[in-house]
């Protein structure tokens, strides 16, 4: 079995709503959108005519960077779902005006993942990619689609900027003028699958730790910046930029409270740190 014909295995026990053997962990439920306010924290990155490494995640940070002038994005992720989700939200940019792309994506939509909205779009997509939705469109994922892609109902949507039509506009005359590379990996890993020529001017990872247990979480602060210097620092350009977006409640650190993950490290290592409803965004600087 291929991995195509694998992914497309995944993919069809998820929409069954099947028990799924959680020993496999390079397939995962898919979040529709972001639940980070982009807008906020975008704006003091220099991403025009930069080169970004991603999380790939729901696609939306690979959609905001290009909106802010990215030429080269690299997008990693150990969810096999989200590369196939991303590349549908590309080619549904490319194919579709705005109200359709709405339509299509929103969760209180008539309308939503419409199967005649994407044969509209579809022959956008890469060869791969087209196998995989159109498996899981005859496995009923038009009905479906709830065990596979959450609602995406959150407070930051209207933070989310390329979903507001002006915006939509832009992202969809640039879509085309980007080049993207997309690395199936977990954190702890990438640097295995980057070479030395590898160098970003911006890398963003999301909400990354939130994942991946308190023993790498960004307020136990030596155990965090070390796996930042090992795996992501020799791939950050001079004065690199690495945004990291967290929720202490998402983290089972009893030990620190807001003013003491405030004072004695966020002033240290994340100087510009600030919060965001509730939330906090760090960036690490290389120097």
């Amino acid at each position: 079995m291929d991995l195509l014909e694998k992914d497309i295995q995944q993919g069809i026990i998820f929409l069954k709503g099947e028990e799924r053997v959680f020993s496999a962990p390079s397939y995962d439920h898919l979040f529709r959108f972001t639940n980070e306010a982009l807008s906020l924290y975008y704006q003091d990155l220099k991403i025009k005519g930069s080169k970004v490494l991603t999380v790939t995640g729901s696609g939306d940070h690979l959609l905001q960077a290009v909106l802010n002038g990215a030429k080269e994005i690299t997008a990693f992720d150990q969810n096999r779902f989200t590369y196939y989700y991303t590349l549908l939200k590309i080619a549904a940019i490319q194919g579709l005006d705005y109200l359709p792309f709405k339509l299509y994506f929103d969760a209180f939509s008539p309308l939503e993942f419409s199967h005649r909205i994407f044969d509209t779009f579809k022959d956008y997509l890469p060869n791969d990619a087209y196998q995989f939705w159109e498996a899981m469109y005859k496995a009923g994922f038009e009905k479906q689609n709830i065990y596979l892609i959450g609602p995406g109902i959150n407070a930051n949507i209207g933070e989310n900027t390329y979903l507001e039509e002006e915006h939509f506009r832009t992202l969809k005359t640039r879509i085309h003028n980007v080049s993207y590379r997309f690395i199936d990996s977990r954190l702890e890993k990438l640097s295995s699958f980057l070479s030395s020529q590898d160098k970003y001017d911006t890398v963003l990872l999301s909400n990354i730790f939130d994942w991946l247990g308190t023993d790498l979480n960004p307020y136990l602060e030596k155990n965090y910046i070390a796996l930042i210097k090992k795996e992501i620092e020799p791939h950050m350009v001079e004065e690199g930029k690495c945004v990291l977006y967290a929720s202490p409640c998402n983290l089972t650190v009893s030990c620190f409270s807001f003013a003491e993950i405030d004072s004695n490290i966020q002033k240290k290592v994340y100087p510009n740190a600030y919060y965001t409803n509730s939330e906090a965004v760090y960036t690490y600087t290389k120097k």
